[in-house]
């Protein structure tokens, strides 16, 4: 699942991979009054990987979805926190709140590490790291920042970057490079967003201590606030979702969620690849999110798509191309929520079979005693509506992957 993280751009959706909650989307009220609301969500991470497998992702999360509501005070704690079976960062907390007080009125969220240790190539002492997204005095505000008691790189003490600059790029011998301090903060005339983290190890040299080309955000955090709002709007994307039995091998892929307008811009982001060892391989994961609010609607767009999915191997090894699932919600003061889902698949293949694609919602095709193919799962719950382009349950792997998962949903 797993999102890219630069230095320029950390793309972590506002919903994490691990916990998969849906976020929404601020509908602007159509007229002020003396309680305005708005609407808030964050995160807080001690670590979030990607390293191209699936067994990366979020430890020690807090986090609150869209929600209206004031006084959430959300907390996790872990004594280490693993990547790679190493233990990176340890005593590490992480807490969100939702405030109106003299901070503003918003989102606040925080991680906390005793240490962050990565072997004898990089070690951090007292680390915290915070985000903050408010309406203060009529204005959004975004802010972010972290703290560092010491910083060691190699055997080097290095005290000049305990007070780094925002993203303050820092080779590390024998690793790669470090960003220190990272934040990316926006605001709008209806929103606020800020993402940090205390640190970001790029790993591009062959290390021991992580694969080439991983990326390990240390104590990450994120808080957003729109509004004001008279209703919200939940929506979700991913590429591939993987369990075998109950267990969860691959959170969901590329996950995006829509918790403030977009300004109607669409928002993509993707993986090249994610490999689950010994089960599944897919390529040109990509996700996309929309949202459009005025005085008196709301519209969420949102849209997965994958390229080439395998499944298993030998002469039952499943073969899909090109899939591809999107949902949309929209709701006008004084109506109804309208809703719409729709997916394609390219083409299928089970061994050297080729399975037609059926056409309509809900479609099962049995193969033999291998898997069965369940095409365009559409679901309506209310105001919502989700769509799974293709669910394959491999019946010897005892195996279930769920392709391109759309869903949108107003509400209020």
């Amino acid at each position: 699942m797993r999102p890219r993280i630069g230095y320029k751009k950390l793309v972590v959706a506002g919903a994490v991979a691990a916990v998969g909650v849906a976020s929404t989307i601020a509908l602007t009220s159509g007229s002020a009054t003396a309680a305005q609301k708005f609407g808030y969500s964050g995160f807080a991470h001690g670590t979030y990987v990607f390293t191209g497998l699936a067994d990366s992702g979020p430890q020690v999360s807090s986090q609150h979805a869209c929600t209206t509501k004031v006084g959430i005070h959300e907390t996790n704690d872990l004594a280490t926190a693993n990547v790679n079976r190493q233990a990176i960062a340890r005593t590490v907390k992480t807490q969100t709140n939702t405030v109106n007080d003299k901070r503003g009125n918003g989102s606040i969220t925080k991680a906390t590490a005793v240490d962050v240790k990565l072997g004898n190539l990089l070690t951090l002492k007292g680390v915290e790291n915070w985000s903050s997204a408010v309406n203060k005095n009529g204005k959004f505000e975004a802010s972010a920042g972290t703290k560092i008691l010491a910083i060691k790189i190699g055997s080097v003490t290095v005290p000049n970057l305990i007070k780094a600059d925002p993203n303050t790029k820092v080779s590390v011998p024998g690793l790669g490079f470090i960003v220190l301090n990272y934040q990316k903060l926006s605001t709008t005339s209806s929103s606020a967003t800020a993402n940090s983290a205390a640190v970001l190890i790029h790993s591009t040299i062959k290390n021991k201590f992580l694969p080439k080309g991983a990326t390990v955000a240390v104590l990450l955090t994120k808080a957003e606030v729109g509004g004001p709002v008279s209703g919200v709007l939940r929506g979700k994307a991913y590429g591939t979702e993987v369990k075998v039995g109950d267990l969860v091998k691959s959170s969901p892929t590329s996950l995006q969620t829509l918790c403030i307008t977009t300004g109607g811009k669409s928002h993509t982001q993707g993986v090249a690849e994610v490999k689950v060892p010994g089960l599944a391989y897919a390529g040109a994961v990509t996700t996309t999110k929309r949202g459009t609010t005025t005085a008196d609607s709301a519209t969420a767009e949102m849209n997965a798509k994958t390229g080439r999915v395998t499944i298993g191997s030998g002469d039952h090894k499943i073969v899909v191309e090109a899939v591809t699932s999107w949902a949309k919600a929209s709701k006008t003061t004084g109506t109804h929520t309208q809703l719409w889902a729709g997916s394609k698949v390219l083409s299928i293949r089970v061994g050297d079979k080729v399975i037609p694609v059926p056409q309509g919602v809900n479609k099962t095709v049995n193969v033999l005693d291998i898997a069965s193919l369940t095409f365009n799962k559409v679901e309506k719950r209310g105001s919502s509506i989700s769509v799974t382009a293709l669910v394959v349950r491999v019946k010897a792997l005892n195996t279930t992957v769920k392709i391109a998962y759309s869903e949108a949903a107003v509400v209020g």
